[in-house]
């Protein structure tokens, strides 16, 4: 009996350590998923309140963010459009500086913890069909982007920005959030499948031109580029071969006491 009553005691403090760890490995990772949140909120603080408030629901330096999400911050702030340079420019697409990856998405989950929206999309492009991307694209973008994806003026004046220098998941989260001038697109235009389709049409066939051995002429096609070497190109070589043909003449023309000798 008391052999059983010393088993009994060993293997209910062997429970009790197993439980105390189980407990600490369940509440560290819950730490270590809190973490992002503090991080966040300090990075907002700095960075985004001063326009968007410390709630984010605006000043007159800067509009709310309600609705927006995670989709719309990390997309703003990964592009370097947010934060702004200067206060008075408006916001464009340059390389960012102030936030790392990590960094933009733990200010991009903090402002769709406190405004709500869309979360940061998860893109695969393994199953997505590019005959479709590019049918949709051609529907839904090419009019602003054009089918080269080089970009255009809009009638606005604003132009839409190239799209070869972006991420899938900024495609992705572009076409959610409709950032500028562009429209949102969400689920009940593009299901994630067309707009995974559209993502993968963008990433392997809308891509920046290197133009290897020349001038771009904007790509917009042979057409474009045959007028260039009709009126550019031709008269070129009409004036070289007229040089050509004068230097030409004067080689071969008899000199002054040629015809005497």
């Amino acid at each position: 009996m008391t052999l059983s009553r010393h088993r009994l005691t060993a293997f209910g403090g062997l429970s009790a350590l197993v439980l105390t760890l189980l407990l600490v490995l369940t509440d560290g990772g819950g730490a270590q998923a809190q973490d992002a949140e503090p991080a966040g909120r300090t990075l907002f603080l700095q960075h985004c309140a001063g326009c968007h408030g410390a709630d984010g629901r605006g000043t007159l330096r800067g509009p709310e963010l309600t609705g927006d999400g995670a989709a719309a911050a990390h997309l703003q702030i990964s592009t370097g459009r947010m934060p702004p340079p200067a206060s008075e420019r408006r916001p464009e697409r340059v390389p960012p500086v102030d936030f790392s990856e990590p960094a933009a998405r733990a200010v991009a989950r903090y402002v769709g913890r406190i405004a709500g929206g869309p979360d940061i999309p998860s893109v695969d492009l393994a199953d997505a069909e590019l005959s479709r991307g590019a049918e949709l694209y051609l529907q839904a973008c090419a009019a602003c982007h054009g089918s080269t994806g080089v970009g255009g003026v809009l009638t606005s004046g604003d132009a839409a920005p190239p799209l070869g220098d972006l991420t899938p998941v900024q495609i992705a989260e572009a076409i959610i959030t409709g950032p500028g001038e562009m429209p949102q697109f969400a689920l009940e235009e593009f299901d994630a499948r067309e707009r995974d389709a559209i993502v993968r049409y963008v990433e392997q066939v809308i891509d920046v031109p290197r133009d290897r051995g020349g001038l771009g002429l904007g790509h917009f096609g042979p057409f474009v580029e045959g007028l260039v070497a009709l009126l550019v190109g031709l008269p070129l070589l009409l004036l070289v071969a007229h040089h050509l043909g004068r230097s030409a003449d004067r080689r071969v023309a008899p000199q002054e006491g040629d015809e005497d000798r």
